[in-house]
């Protein structure tokens, strides 16, 4: 029988049942074992593996006096993971004088001797150094004891200071919490939390219902965060850093730091934010470039009301800030448009021109990206496929369908993005984060995890990552 380590250690029960206490007992090493059969005189002649000592620790009649003292041990091991110094803080007083106490060496060994003296001297009759032994393993075993609490105490109030500062920093009220802190900090500076234990247990009630809430509330913003991300994907635009990011949030929760997962999960929302706004404007700078697509197909006599219609209503949509049903209206608007310049194709040769090198430029902006995931190994077999397809309609100069799918063919391709991202973080291959326009010399350059990066002054477009040469891949087959 496991215990679940979810499971406070204060709720476990040392009278439980015999599978309770052995797993109780396992969670200590094979040295602290010994020294609390020692401690209580549990034979371990025939014990030599580490589950004959636990054995005879749950056998024995004093099994459950033992499981306390266990159970006190692994509370303090659980409160030191909580309470780690910063590296290169300086302590305070009150901190150092908190940690001095976790030093102390506490030993009941000598108590123990000095008690199995006693008993000694009891059965043979040394009823005078019986008392005298006695008195000794009172006197040390009250000295450690004393320590040892204090000890405890220090894991809680030193755990309770680290929770109450990240949850001040989250801007939740804990005033009362701050009162309860500096009562059990003057209880311990003046040696009498052992006269006023409650303010303690209070200090900890109080602190576990703060971590409490900071939990509930970052579970809460991942979930907003969440659906923010998934707003943003809906408008067409790629969310994988956010994503990532919010992933790494959620670990932190299940690793019992909502501090640290406030603070991914407020930059995840950054990201997306970033990322919206880049989409927004995409969207509105699509919105006259149809429209000027509806005017030269108009020019040349094509029926451009449907198109016309849905651009209107892609405006409205933009302007209500609606920008997911704009981006599908604006589609929509730009594919009646090139409808409606199809059925006039005799006389908007030039117009066919342009949407066949625009399609041309789709596939060769994502043609890099295939050939890399290729490389590495991945399944790009659909998206060979649709290239293929998008290719051969080109070639015959169908430039509506071509143009769709070129299109359909880039959105398959897009899905291989985050695949060849993880790779290439796998092997060392890393985005760069500046560079020089070649066209104009500018610094300003933005690099995306496509493979493409763009100048902000100019707009000349560049790859930054493509596939391995075919010297390159022969190489690498030698060396193999």
């Amino acid at each position: 029988m496991a215990i679940d380590p979810d499971v406070p250690l204060s709720e476990m029960k040392a009278d439980g049942p015999a599978g309770g206490l052995e797993a109780l007992f396992s969670r200590l090493r094979a040295k602290e074992l010994r020294e609390l059969a020692a401690r209580y005189g549990v034979e371990l002649i025939q014990a030599r593996a580490k589950r004959e000592v636990v054995a005879a620790l749950v056998n024995h009649p004093a099994a459950p006096a033992i499981a306390e003292e266990a159970r006190l041990r692994l509370e303090a091991l659980q409160g030191g993971q909580l309470v780690p110094a910063e590296p290169g803080a300086e302590l305070s007083e009150d901190e150092r004088l908190l940690r001095e106490s976790l030093a102390t060496h506490i030993d009941f060994a000598r108590a123990t001797e000095l008690r199995d003296q006693a008993r000694a001297y009891f059965d043979g009759g040394d009823f005078e150094q019986a008392i005298r032994a006695a008195e000794g393993a009172g006197r040390l075993a009250g000295v450690n004891a004393v320590a040892f609490q204090r000890a405890i105490w220090a894991y809680v109030i030193l755990a309770s200071q680290r929770i109450i500062e990240g949850c001040e920093r989250a801007n939740q009220p804990v005033e009362n919490a701050r009162s309860l802190l500096q009562e059990a900090m003057e209880a311990f500076r003046g040696d009498a939390v052992g006269d006023r234990p409650e303010t303690v247990t209070k200090l900890a009630e109080v602190s576990r219902t703060l971590h409490g809430k900071e939990v509930a509330r970052v579970r809460s913003e991942v979930s907003r965060i969440q659906a923010f991300i998934a707003q943003v994907a809906n408008t067409g635009a790629s969310v994988l850093q956010p994503e990532m990011t919010l992933r790494r949030a959620r670990d932190a929760l299940r690793g019992h730091d909502p501090f640290g997962g406030a603070q991914l999960v407020a930059e995840a929302e950054r990201l997306a934010d970033g990322i919206l706004r880049a989409r927004i404007q995409e969207i509105e700078t699509a919105i006259p470039e149809t429209a000027a697509m509806i005017d030269e197909a108009r020019n040349v006599g094509a029926a451009v009301e449907e198109a016309e219609h849905l651009l209107e209503e892609a405006k409205v949509a933009a302007s209500a800030k609606e920008y997911v049903s704009a981006a599908e209206l604006v589609h929509r608007a730009e594919r009646a448009a090139i409808e409606s310049q199809h059925r006039q194709i005799e006389i908007a040769m030039d117009l066919r021109r342009r949407q066949l090198e625009k399609a041309e430029e789709v596939l060769q902006s994502f043609e890099p990206l295939v050939a890399e995931a290729e490389e590495f190994g991945l399944n790009v077999m659909e998206a060979r496929i649709m290239l293929r397809q998008a290719r051969d309609i080109l070639a015959k100069e169908d430039y509506v369908n071509g143009m769709i799918f070129a299109r359909n063919a880039a959105e398959i391709a897009r899905r291989l993005e985050p695949a060849v991202v993880e790779e290439r973080a796998r092997r060392g291959i890393r985005m760069p984060t500046s560079g020089v326009c070649g066209s104009c010399g500018s610094t300003s350059i933005t690099f995306q995890s496509d493979g493409w990066g763009a100048c902000r002054d100019c707009g000349h477009k560049v790859r930054w990552r493509g596939p391995a040469r075919l010297l390159d891949r022969f190489t690498r087959v030698l060396r193999r």
